[in-house]
């Protein structure tokens, strides 16, 4: 069986990715021993 080449538009791609949260939603970290580290949970 033959393979096939899969092509992807890096540039197109990049400019799709958003980096803002979505509406309405909110980081939640877990609160541990060291007030220095914040780990997120969802």
């Amino acid at each position: 069986m033959a393979k096939t080449r899969l092509t992807v538009d890096t540039n197109d791609l990049a400019s799709r990715i958003t980096r803002t949260p979505f509406p309405g939603s909110a980081k939640i970290y877990i609160e541990g021993s060291r007030p220095d580290i914040r780990v997120p949970f969802s």
